[in-house]
């Protein structure tokens, strides 16, 4: 028997878990030219497990340190003496933010596109 499912990989994933479990399944992955045939478990830690994403980053030197911020993210900030301890305190609240998201929402969020750059102004 043959499903088509156009869900995110966890959610079918959670649901397969529950009613299947450890049972024979293969899957068929259509985002390939002539689909993959894929047993469940490889397609399962495949597309389930943690994706590497990318979110826009402002950083603003002061008299302090170094202050940044997350345009995607409302709220998510971090500080630091340095530029590098400022970078890795910053990916931290970003991971932790996201974790408290639902992977739809985080998907939203992520692919939201900021450009910066800088305009040359009289003053």
């Amino acid at each position: 028997m043959a499903a088509v499912w156009e869900r995110p990989a966890a959610e079918v994933a959670e649901f397969l878990d529950e009613r299947v479990g450890e049972q024979e399944l293969t899957v068929a992955n259509g985002e390939f030219e002539g689909g993959e045939q894929l047993d469940y478990a490889t397609w399962k830690r495949r597309y389930t497990e943690a994706m590497a994403r990318k979110a826009s980053v402002v950083i603003e030197k002061d008299e302090h340190g170094f202050y940044a911020w997350c345009p995607e993210l409302k709220g998510c900030q971090s500080q630091g003496n340095t530029l590098e301890e400022t970078l890795a305190n910053i990916k931290e609240a970003i991971e932790l933010y996201l974790e408290t998201l639902p992977p739809d929402e985080r998907d939203v969020l992520l692919s939201q596109e900021i450009l910066t750059t800088a305009v040359e102004v009289n003053a």
